[in-house]
């Protein structure tokens, strides 16, 4: 319940609501060394909310990067969002850590936002992110989706008869005849975990993209590719679509 005041005036109770000022909070802290110059600095993730009441949106998300060798305070403005997460590795390959923020949206779609800074030399630089598949899916006799991966020229068959009862009472199948053309949905990145896949030292990124099919709650798969980072931009190295547990 918001708290509030009451005044009477005549015949008429005025209410007093309390102005709540923006609450601003450090929601990570990072001693690293990402300029490379060998001396660890200071990274903070901090959000500010409209109010305290508020726990989950940041209406606006900052980077502090605190130069441990000369004192300068670079800052980068992420944007807005839910709970974000700070992270620091290595994807370029030159032996400095770059900063890695990924921000929910909120959205029941469950995406998410992602940004990657390089401070190397002190100079803050913008990294590319990869883009998402561009997968698509299609439903087949015997309770089979088909998704095709065009980047790669890859086909991939996922297995759904374990939904037999609700595809048959929806109308969808009917002893293994499908009824009616339906396409399974391929969402936009819910994750890019950061991962060095092959222990070299080098983080690549593993991209995590839902499925749906006849509504969003219906999840029945996932579509996985690994990037790799060279000569400024993002290269895929493989992909697979695996089944919704």
């Amino acid at each position: 319940m918001i708290p509030f005041s009451a005044a009477a005036s005549g015949n008429q109770t005025i209410l007093h609501y309390p102005v709540s000022a923006p609450v601003k909070q450090v929601l990570q802290t990072v001693n690293l060394d990402v300029t490379g110059d060998g001396k660890p600095d200071t990274v903070e993730l901090t959000g500010v909310k409209s109010n305290e009441l508020d726990s989950a949106y940041n209406e606006k998300l900052m980077v502090s990067v605190k130069d441990g060798g000369s004192g300068k305070v670079t800052v980068l403005n992420i944007g807005e969002g839910y709970t974000p997460v700070l992270r620091t590795c290595d994807f370029t390959g030159d032996g400095v850590p770059e900063v890695y923020v990924s921000v929910p949206n909120g959205g029941t779609a469950g995406l998410s936002d992602f940004f990657i800074y390089s401070l190397a030399k002190g100079k803050a630089k913008k990294l590319p992110v990869p883009a998402p598949l561009k997968a698509t899916g299609d439903y087949e006799k015997d309770y089979t989706v088909r998704f095709e991966v065009p980047e790669q020229k890859k086909t991939f068959r996922v297995d759904v008869k374990d939904r037999q009862a609700i595809y048959d009472e929806q109308g969808l199948y009917k002893d293994g005849a499908l009824l009616r053309p339906l396409e399974a949905t391929v969402l936009e990145f819910a994750e890019l975990r950061p991962m060095d896949t092959n222990k070299d030292g080098v983080c690549e990124l593993v991209g995590i993209q839902r499925s749906t099919g006849l509504a969003n709650a219906d999840t029945i798969a996932y579509a996985l590719s690994l990037w790799k980072f060279a000569e400024g931009k993002w290269t895929l190295a493989n992909t697979v679509v695996v089944k919704a547990k």
